[in-house]
């Protein structure tokens, strides 16, 4: 797919491009260091960008297990990914002492927990079940691998996630602050919900897989794909929930799938004064992702963007210059926090455990947990997203709206920008 910038796009894409040659010698930062005193892009919830804004440099657990969990005072949490096929072993029989364990672990060291639950392969037991309409699913990553899980608008799988997911909310887990426990969407340590469209996982379908079904409609997928989002929007109300989001088509070329998806996501989810389902990338480095074709930069005033490293600078998986190609004395997870707040207004990066156990890089990684904690202290306002705020269930989704009912601030106990 192909799209050709705005005009808007384009002189901002101009104007990065000079900026970098009219840099003044005496006075100018250096590259990586956040921004002295005020950021170029507003504060999260100052005029000119009215709405919260998810912030933090959490560590990426590699092996997922509470050896990870690291004291450096610039680390705010830990990102725990899970499959709800691991979860699930049969119907309504779930193992969450893993997320138990991480919420006990990171409440003791006041850190938080960013939580992701792939959804894209669905429990043995849904696959056993008649009647369920399965079909041959690639991995995202493109490898080569497949394995056989439930369509996206698979009725039967699509109940059985959202009572897995009611669940996972409804579980209780001990908390510090409350001397007692709480339900686990109400818990101050969970932060951050990575959700996935239920048979697909994020917004991506590399080989079409998807769009080549007998059963598949566009009509069809969208809808799927709301409701899927619309679960842990619903059950999660009090966390920053976030959808990965790359590209995907069928056969109808205007407009796009891909468009079109995230088009009825923003009026779904985002077009109230606080956005509710914020987009997720995993490729950030010291110059990428482009800001061309990329919906993360398209929609930055829109809904709040997030992001993971490519990979880790001191041991890359892949050519080391795709993390940092930049020519520059400093090369670290830093450069690419500056690219992704000047480029993306992003203030949320999940960072390899090795980085951040790198000494070298612990004084530019400090200087920016402190900049973005104050960036969000400087917010005013009710906590978003009380419980009963943003209820978009099956049908209202379908219909392309979200349901209101006025919620109520618990605080800033549970406010997830706090």
């Amino acid at each position: 797919m192909t799209r050709v910038l705005k005009p808007a796009q384009q002189i901002l894409a101009l104007c990065i491009a000079l900026s970098f040659l009219f840099i003044a010698p005496e006075g100018a930062l250096a590259l990586g260091a956040p921004p002295a005193g005020e950021s170029d892009a507003p504060p999260a919830g100052q005029p000119g960008d009215e709405f919260w804004r998810p912030a933090g440099i959490y560590l990426l657990g590699v092996r997922n297990n509470l050896g990870e969990i690291s004291d450096q005072p610039f680390i705010d949490g830990y990102v725990l990914r899970t499959g709800w096929n691991t979860i699930e072993s049969s119907e309504n029989t779930y193992n969450f002492d893993k997320i138990d364990d991480f919420i006990r672990a990171l409440d003791e060291v006041d850190q938080h927990l960013s939580l992701t639950i792939f959804s894209q392969r669905v429990p043995q037991y849904i696959l056993d079940t008649p009647g369920v309409t399965l079909y041959e699913s690639v991995n995202q990553n493109n490898n080569g691998s497949s394995y056989t899980t439930a369509v996206p608008w698979d009725e039967i799988a699509h109940e059985r996630y959202q009572v897995f997911m009611r669940a996972l909310g409804d579980h209780r887990v001990w908390s510090i602050a409350a001397d007692g426990e709480v339900p686990l969407r109400e818990h101050p340590v969970l932060r951050v919900i990575g959700a996935q469209i239920m048979g697909l996982g994020g917004l991506r379908d590399p080989l079409n897989a998807i769009s080549s079904q007998p059963s598949y409609s566009r009509e069809r997928f969208t809808a799927a794909s709301i409701d899927s989002l619309a679960i842990a929007v619903d059950e999660f109300p009090e966390q920053s929930v976030h959808v990965a989001v790359f590209g995907i088509a069928d056969d109808v070329d205007s407009p796009p799938l891909d468009d079109h998806i995230v088009d009825e996501l923003g009026a779904v989810f985002n077009s109230d004064e606080q956005p509710r389902l914020g987009f997720f990338a995993e490729n950030l480095a010291c110059d990428s992702p482009g800001i061309g074709n990329n919906y993360l930069f398209e929609q930055q005033d829109a809904t709040f963007t997030m992001f993971q490293m490519l990979q880790a600078w001191l041991d890359p998986f892949k050519d080391p210059a795709k993390t940092d190609s930049c020519k520059t004395d400093i090369q670290g997870p830093d450069v690419a926090m500056a690219y992704a707040l000047d480029n993306f207004n992003s203030r949320y990066f999940e960072v390899y455990p090795i980085d951040l156990n790198n000494e070298l890089y612990a004084p530019a990684l400090q200087d920016w947990h402190d900049f973005l904690a104050q960036d969000q202290s400087d917010n005013s306002g009710a906590c978003p997203g009380a419980r009963g705020q943003a209820r978009s269930g099956r049908g209202m989704a379908r219909q392309g709206r979200v349901q209101r009912r006025g919620g109520q601030n618990r605080g800033d106990r549970n406010c997830p920008w706090h």
